[in-house]
C-alpha cells in the first residue's frame, strides 16, 4: 500500500424478487421472499447498502451482477431448464427474457443466493466447464472463500423438505452435495 493511496471496499447487496406466477409457487415465494427480506433487514443494520427490486427484469438483474462495488447478490423467482445450461427466468416459468449462468460480476464476490428451481444443478458437466467458461456455474461469480446457495432439482411444496437448498464453495470444481441450509443471513 502506498501512502494516500484511496482503496474502496464492496458493501452492495442486492436482492431481486421475481414475478409470483403461478398458483404452486405463490406460497413458496413468499417463504424466500420473507427469508432474503430479512437478510436484507440484517445486512442493512451492518452498515450494506442494499438494494431490493420488486419484479425484477432479466435486464435488471444483469445490471445488479454486473455492478461495481457488489458484495453479494440474492434472488428468489423461477428457474427453467435450458438445454445447455439452468437459467434464471424473472418473469415467468416460460419467459423469453432469461439470465443464463455465467460471470457478470466486475471481481468475485461474497455470497450468491438464488431460490430458483435447479439454479445450481450439476448441468453443465465438470467437462463443459473447463472447456468452455460461457457454459458455467454461478460460482465463477464468487470468490475461493464465498458460496453460491441454491436447488440441485425443481422445488415445490413437496419435495423441499426433502431436497433443501444446498452450497456451492466458490470456485472449487466439485458439485454440490445436499445440505441444510434456509437461513442466509452472512456472517462478518
Amino acid at each position: 500500500m502506498e501512502p494516500g493511496t484511496w482503496y474502496t471496499v464492496p458493501n452492495t447487496v442486492f436482492v431481486d424478487l421475481g414475478l409470483n406466477r403461478g398458483w404452486e409457487y405463490r406460497y413458496l415465494l413468499s417463504i424466500f421472499n420473507h427469508s432474503l427480506r430479512r437478510s436484507a433487514r440484517d445486512l442493512e443494520s451492518q452498515g450494506y447498502h442494499v438494494s431490493v427490486t420488486e419484479n425484477v427484469t432479466a435486464g435488471e438483474m444483469r445490471n445488479h451482477m454486473r455492478t461495481d462495488g457488489i458484495y453479494a447478490y440474492f434472488y428468489a423467482g423461477h428457474g427453467v431448464g435450458h438445454p445447455d445450461s439452468e437459467v434464471l427466468a424473472p418473469e415467468g416459468r416460460y419467459a423469453e427474457s432469461y439470465v443464463a449462468p455465467g460471470r457478470y460480476a466486475p471481481y468475485r464476490i461474497r455470497r450468491m443466493v438464488l431460490y430458483a428451481c435447479s439454479s445450481v444443478a450439476d448441468r453443465p458437466t465438470r467437462q463443459t466447464y473447463l472447456t468452455d467458461p460461457t457454459k458455467s456455474f454461478w460460482n465463477l461469480n464468487v470468490s475461493s472463500r464465498g458460496s453460491v446457495i441454491g436447488f440441485l432439482i425443481d422445488v415445490n411444496m413437496f419435495n423441499i423438505w426433502r431436497n433443501p437448498p444446498v452450497a456451492i464453495q466458490g470456485t472449487t470444481e466439485t458439485f454440490p452435495r445436499y445440505g441444510d441450509i434456509l437461513d442466509v443471513r452472512m456472517e462478518n
